[in-house]
């Protein structure tokens, strides 16, 4: 409790301006004793301590920086010390000053925890105000070292979804400007190794330029089946974000033609979300449609699958449902307008196939 409350104290001193000789020295000692402070298993203390060295290096940078090059020079191992030069970072210079000590921003090998990944989080929400150009580095560096894991870890379902989620937390914090730099980087990785589609599609959908999305789009005109799932979430983004979107429907149910039966199913389950959202009354023909096909396949072997898809697409709580996290555009009390579009297809649906059932 008693570093807890030297380093919140010391931060405040720095924030405030105050700055005497005696202070200077005792913050001096402390930015020593955060290099042990850093493996402590105490997050609050630990975090407290990042926030009070972020503080000293926006304020004091020619001083922190000649006093870590003495510290790391005394330490032999790197990677504990991740978060800690992470936590200097806040502008260029300091950001090439911690990338000289770790070799790149964000581990390209190593398995990264999720305390790990909250901290590295933090390094775009302390510098929302920073410079543009800080902004645009820290994020094309960060890409690139993504590129490389998941080109590592495509074997790996789980690892790669984490990366994918941590793209899309570092996609909310940046600006709109920043986050087309980042999918400009994306659309041309992407155009020679379609593959890491699965890690940097939620990232992708964020984006509301659809002149973009639709290039990227056009670029995975053939990718693999596997794939298509990921190809179907970027059209109902274009679909939910359009201006003119009858005219991007229409090219999107043109490009679903050449999907099988359950891929072009879950694609109009995206699409007749992406409708709803925005209050398109398309959405209603499409969630008929969908009802229509899920009762004439309800004795194949493919109900299960379509049961679950459905109920799927009227879940908004997941990582590439969520409006928030994907930057879909909705309507005004969204989620009471479609329930209330779609209960009364429903309720007609099932009671007008009951009567037809009577009468035969």
């Amino acid at each position: 409790m008693k570093w807890l409350n030297c380093f919140n104290k010391f931060q405040v001193c720095i924030k405030l301006d105050v700055h005497t000789n005696g202070l200077l020295e005792k913050c001096k000692v402390f930015l020593r004793k955060s290099f042990d402070t850093i493996c402590s298993e105490n997050k609050e203390l630990r975090n407290s301590c990042l926030m009070f060295v972020y503080a000293f290096a926006s304020s004091k940078w020619t001083i922190l920086k000649d006093l870590f090059v003495n510290e790391i020079g005394n330490n032999k191992e790197i990677f504990p010390l991740t978060p800690l030069l992470w936590s200097i970072i806040h502008d260029i210079d300091s950001l090439h000053f911690a990338v000289s000590y770790l070799g790149t921003l964000f581990p390209t090998t190593s398995a990264c925890s999720n305390d790990l990944q909250e901290i590295f989080i933090e390094i775009f929400n302390k510098n929302r105000s920073g410079s543009i150009a800080l902004h645009e580095t820290l994020l094309s560096q960060t890409l690139n070292c993504f590129f490389v894991r998941l080109e590592l870890h495509m074997g790996s379902e789980k690892d790669v979804e984490a990366e994918s989620k941590l793209l899309q937390q570092i996609g909310l914090i940046i600006s709109n400007g920043t986050h087309l730099n980042g999918l400009c980087l994306i659309r041309e990785k992407l155009k020679y190794c379609p593959s890491l589609l699965p890690g940097l599609y939620l990232y992708i959908i964020q984006s509301p330029y659809n002149d973009e999305l639709l290039k990227l789009l056009t670029q995975l005109d053939s990718v693999d089946g596997n794939l298509i799932w990921y190809k179907t979430l970027i059209m109902a983004a274009l679909v939910n974000k359009s201006p003119n979107y009858i005219e991007t429907l229409k090219h999107m149910e043109k490009i679903a033609q050449s999907f099988d039966f359950l891929d072009s199913f879950k694609c109009r389950t995206r699409l007749c979300v992406a409708l709803l959202l925005t209050d398109r009354p398309e959405g209603s023909t499409y969630f008929t449609a969908l009802l229509r096909d899920l009762v004439q396949c309800f004795d194949s072997e493919n109900i299960t699958v379509l049961k679950e898809t459905l109920v799927d697409m009227l879940t908004f709580n997941t990582c590439y449902s969520d409006p928030i996290k994907c930057k879909y555009q909705t309507t005004f009390l969204w989620q009471q307008r479609l329930f209330c579009q779609l209960i009364p297809i429903y309720v007609q649906y099932f009671n007008d196939l009951n009567k037809g059932n009577m009468h035969s």
